[in-house]
């Protein structure tokens, strides 16, 4: 796997993205916009996703890929819990892990998104966990319609420090 990362700022005076790349694992958090202490969010996801490319895994990738975002979500949990300050914070994530049989399992929550680029076609390998996507989804809006709504930024799901159950991809 060749990865690469890339990290726009955009109209925001502070970057509030993190991410990873290694030839097992690529990962990107982006901190929830307009939210508090994104830029924390997000750093203390990717330290998860590092984590998980660090060492041996014990049991499956799927369940150690799965185990890791769970960590992370837990990691902002603490976070928030134990200053005022981070409450509210949140971050999106996409994480791609490669199995040593060359399979590749995905980890997506909010809407960064992972895109697979093989002999010059690039596919998209996440659905985005936005406002516009469920509008999308309810067939209200069209895919060219969601580029320009005044909403398309709103995102419905983050690791938020919120307990829920993960569903698979």
């Amino acid at each position: 796997m060749q990865t690469e990362v890339l990290s726009e700022v955009g109209l925001r005076e502070n970057n509030e993205d993190a991410a990873f790349a290694s030839p097992r694992l690529v990962a990107v958090a982006d901190g929830v916009g307009g939210a508090a202490a994104g830029e924390i969010a997000s750093a203390l996801a990717i330290q998860k996703m590092i984590a998980l490319d660090k060492r041996r895994l014990a049991h499956s990738l799927e369940q150690e890929l799965s185990d890791s975002v769970a960590d992370a979500n837990a990691a902002i949990a603490f976070a928030t819990f134990h200053d005022s300050r981070h409450a509210g914070m949140g971050t999106t994530l996409s994480a791609v892990a490669l199995s040593n049989d060359g399979n590749y399992l995905l980890a997506n929550i909010g809407d960064s998104r992972a895109y697979l680029l093989r002999d010059e076609h690039l596919r998209r390998l996440t659905r985005d966990d936005s406002l516009v996507q469920a509008l999308i989804d309810r067939g209200a809006l069209t895919e060219s319609e969601a580029r320009a709504h005044p909403q398309r930024s709103v995102v419905l799901e983050a690791l938020d420090g919120a307990e829920r159950p993960l569903r698979p991809l």
